[in-house]
Order: structure tokens, then C-alpha cells, then sequence
């Protein structure tokens, strides 16, 4: 690891808009990430995450929301994306995500 590595649990946020089709919600989800040296660095997936039946399975829905903090698995670009044209730090966090959508990432020095 180096100083430019990002390391530690990737953080998601998203855009108070979002798109909604009847009860499919589409959320617009920044990465939020740590370095060795402590600063922090975001970056917008260029496509939107998409939850069918949103109130029980988008994370940020109102429900889910009121059950606290929980672990949010990425989801991945959809079929035929081009990767090579996001920027770097979300082709990164790609690179290092499972297929269950945990990203692996190395522990930060200082536990962060």
C-alpha cells in the first residue's frame, strides 16, 4: 500500500434525487473513501443503482433508514458498461468488489 491507495470501508451516499417508476427506485450513489494519510476522496458511480420493490430493498428508503446503520453492497455496472471511461477512483473500488458487492479494500493504517 502506498499513499495514493485507498484503503479501509468505502462509504455511499446518495442524491437526494431519485428516479422512480411505480415502486422501482433508481438512487444516485457517490463513494466516499479513506487513504493512508487520512484524507478522504469521493467520486459519483456514472449510473444509477437500481432497487425493485424499493421501500423494502433500497437502503435509503424511509423504512430502511429507521432500522439505522447497516452494510450496503455495491452494485456493480450493468451489462455491456464500459468501465474504462469512469474515473479512476470508482474503476478502483470496482476492481476490488466481489460478486456479493463487499469491496476489499486494505485496512488503513490507525484502524480507519
Amino acid at each position: 500500500m502506498n499513499a495514493q491507495t485507498p484503503c479501509g470501508v468505502v462509504e455511499f451516499e446518495t442524491d437526494p434525487v431519485e428516479e422512480r417508476h411505480g415502486t422501482t427506485v433508481g438512487e444516485h450513489v457517490t463513494a466516499i473513501v479513506s487513504f493512508p494519510d487520512h484524507h478522504r476522496e469521493s467520486a459519483p458511480f456514472p449510473y444509477p443503482w437500481v432497487y425493485q420493490n424499493a421501500e423494502e430493498t433500497d437502503p435509503w428508503s424511509s423504512t430502511n433508514l429507521k432500522k439505522g446503520s447497516f452494510d450496503i453492497a455495491l452494485q456493480m455496472p450493468p451489462p455491456g458498461a464500459d468501465v474504462a471511461t469512469y474515473s479512476p477512483l470508482i474503476q478502483y473500488i470496482i476492481k476490488h468488489t466481489q460478486s456479493n458487492g463487499t469491496t476489499d479494500l486494505p485496512p488503513c493504517p490507525g484502524g480507519k
